[in-house]
């Protein structure tokens, strides 16, 4: 098995464990809900997401990026370059 191939199994080993926790952190809610349920007033309704939110049910927010950050990371961007290309990488010799 190549690292390559390792590397997906281990993926695809991990997003099923993830997924198990999140259906039973799930049914834990709804149990939650179910009990809740009778102890409200009349005519009020629980929601499941009124329990609890998750994370992966949290919507993401959009990333905003400014002009002075984008001139910062360009800047960074064009000295590391250089500092490549400066370096004199010899063979069997690690990089500082």
């Amino acid at each position: 098995m190549t690292y390559h191939e390792l590397s997906i199994a281990c993926d695809w080993k991990r997003k099923d464990v993830e997924q198990q926790v999140q259906v039973q952190w799930e049914a834990a809610r709804f149990i939650a809900h179910q009990l809740l349920q009778p102890h409200l007033k009349k005519g009020k309704r629980l929601r499941l997401k009124d329990v609890v939110t998750f994370p992966w049910e949290a919507k993401a927010k959009p990333t905003v990026v400014t002009a002075a950050d984008r001139q910062r990371l360009i800047k960074l961007a064009k000295q590391e370059s250089q500092r490549i290309k400066a370096a004199k990488i010899v063979k069997n010799e690690p990089v500082r």
